[in-house]
């Protein structure tokens, strides 16, 4: 079982409320029948991707660099 510790932090300017925020990211283990729940009012968008096509997706430095660990950890899991 993984501990509660962050994969990634990312810090960032919200210019549309005018403040700088953090977003930390947190693996989560699947459960067989859960049922995951679409927050729409969170998304603009969502899709299941690998993680190379993520990226290309993506375009973020910040959120390719979150993929590839995230991608590294689940290797070695």
């Amino acid at each position: 079982m993984m501990g509660c510790e962050s994969i990634y932090t990312a810090l960032y300017q919200d210019n549309k409320k005018k403040c700088s925020k953090t977003t930390e990211y947190y693996f989560a283990r699947y459960k067989k029948n859960a049922e995951i729940k679409i927050q729409l009012k969170e998304l603009q968008t969502f899709a299941w991707l690998s993680a190379h096509d993520a990226c290309e997706k993506m375009g973020y430095k910040e959120m390719n660099e979150l993929i590839g660990i995230a991608e590294q950890k689940l290797n070695t899991v």
